[in-house]
């Protein structure tokens, strides 16, 4: 079980969005994720210091996202 692993069945790693949001915007450019599961790319978004909006329809990845965003605000990001 990787460190950042959580309940969600289809999650990815932070590094795979984030190599895409390093290359495609700059600091303080939106990232938006409409399906956004886990929240790894809003970590990333975070990491990179970009602002990030995102929505999830399923309540318990919804709460898993929320989580993971704010460990990453803190500083707390588990990647």
């Amino acid at each position: 079980m990787h460190v950042e692993k959580t309940a969600h069945p289809c999650q990815f790693p932070v590094a795979i969005p984030q190599r895409l949001i390093k290359a495609l915007t700059k600091p303080g450019d939106m990232v938006l994720d409409p399906f956004m599961g886990s929240g790894s790319t809003g970590v990333a978004a975070i990491i990179e210091k970009r602002y990030f909006v995102g929505s999830e329809i399923m309540e318990d990845y919804y709460n898993i996202s929320v989580s993971r965003i704010k460990d990453a605000i803190e500083g707390k990001a588990r990647i």
